[in-house]
């Protein structure tokens, strides 16, 4: 079932504005190979829907978190179109396809328009501004709020486990506690938005790259971190003999590693990872994204970090406060001996 913006005269398909062009470009750079683009001629399964999204979803139950699950549930394919008049004033054509959704598609249709209509609505309440983006983050988080699926077809996923390990987990439930390896605390920022686009930064105390690691899995254990744009990252570790250990990550975020790593380096922060976390909002920010990924970063480190500069400082003052009960003792004995004499 296509939805297509009736009435206009428009003719859907590639992309011919500058704003669509740059959609898709956007598009490309964060999904990947999950987004194809037909350049000479439309897919055959919707020739005027040029555009195709494959986005990973499944129900409760249908993947694992575990490293050696698996999640073999079919992806939702978001095929689209453009219209000339979009953003203005119309939406994108689209149809969404998927094994699981073939039902709704035919037989029981309400449910499938009711999503449909919830993403015209998402369009109508942001017209103006590309919306694709947006459509498929939402359909990530509620496309399951409107579709059931059939759980005789498509069973929940079993997470695979070594024998020994299955023997040995019979009988009790597993959590975070029966792991072997110490959460470290991590702590996290104020978030800052800006035209729809979020960052929050989290900090955490770490000692080699094997905590680094550690506290990027705890991180992602929250979906919505997760499932994030980008989550880049930079550290700076003093080991054992002294030598100081520096590494950063961009997570697609070109540049923005090694501006938390000069970040960490002008505040003379040591033995921490500081990781930004940041939602695409649909709209390109520019250069200022560069200025907020740092805002929030310094933010997070002035609140849980003191950085070697201030531990100088408090060094310094501390052999003040000494001075200055010498100096005390001193006028106070000069004052006994006045008395004297």
């Amino acid at each position: 079932m296509e939805q297509v913006a009736k009435g206009r005269g428009v003719v859907v398909g590639f992309a011919t504005t500058e704003a669509q062009q740059e959609e898709l470009t956007v598009l490309d750079s964060i999904y990947a190979d999950a987004f194809v683009q037909h350049t000479t001629t439309p897919c055959e399964a919707s020739p005027t829907h040029p555009y195709q999204v494959s986005i990973q979803v499944a129900p409760e139950g249908h993947c694992t978190t575990e490293p050696e699950g698996v999640c073999s549930f079919p992806p939702l394919l978001l095929h689209f179109g453009y219209s000339p008049d979009y953003p203005a004033h119309s939406p994108p054509s689209f149809t969404l396809r998927a094994p699981w959704l073939q039902s709704h598609t035919s037989v029981h249709r309400e449910p499938y328009q009711l999503l449909c209509d919830a993403m015209v609505q998402l369009f109508r309440e942001n017209q103006g501004d590309v919306v694709m983006f947006t459509w498929v983050e939402w359909l990530k988080e509620h496309v399951f709020e409107h579709i059931s699926v059939n759980p005789a077809l498509y069973p929940p996923a079993v997470p695979r486990q070594a024998p020994a390990a299955a023997k040995a987990s019979a009988g009790r439930t597993h959590t975070s506690a029966d792991s072997d390896v110490p959460s470290i605390e991590i702590f996290h920022g104020n978030p800052l938005t800006d035209r729809k686009s979020k960052f929050v930064a989290h900090l955490a105390r770490v000692q080699c790259r094997e905590d680094v690691k550690q506290v990027m899995k705890q991180l992602k254990t929250d979906k919505k971190i997760a499932m994030a744009t980008h989550n880049m990252y930079a550290y700076r570790i003093q080991q054992a003999d002294k030598v100081l250990m520096e590494e950063r990550e961009d997570d697609g975020e070109t540049g923005a590693g090694d501006k938390l790593l000069y970040l960490l380096d002008r505040m003379k922060v040591l033995n921490v990872v500081v990781i930004v976390t940041r939602w695409y909002g649909g709209i390109q920010l520019g250069a200022t994204r560069f200025k907020h990924i740092t805002a929030v970063a310094k933010q997070v480190c002035a609140g849980h970090v003191i950085c070697v500069l201030c531990a100088v400082c408090c060094v310094l003052c501390a052999v003040c406060c000494v001075l200055c009960a010498v100096c005390c003792v001193l006028c106070a004995v000069c004052c006994v001996l006045c008395a004297v004499c």
